[in-house]
């Protein structure tokens, strides 16, 4: 699925075009662990590039549900939903 490295196929992003039934997705538009991981950040002093991660994820995360990375009619009519918690 991501040009033979099959460990990207845990990730979502990588996965979610071939997926063949309804998916809901329930994500933390902020979570502490991704926050450290991904950022690296271990203070909660960067509260701009923290607010600008959490807008690219739940972007990411709509653009997915919504069909911009599942090709149309490759499974049929699929309906997906998300609730993206930002508390």
């Amino acid at each position: 699925a991501n040009n033979g490295n099959s460990s990207a196929c845990m990730f979502a992003q990588h996965s979610w075009p071939f997926l063949r039934h309804p998916i809901f997705v329930l994500n933390s538009q902020y979570d502490s662990w991704q926050i450290k991981q991904m950022l690296g950040f271990t203070s909660l002093g960067y509260a701009e590039k923290i607010n600008d991660y959490g807008d690219r994820l739940s972007k990411e995360i709509i653009n997915s549900v919504t069909g911009s990375h599942h090709q149309e009619g490759q499974y049929g009519n699929l309906i997906h939903g998300a609730f993206i918690d930002s508390c």
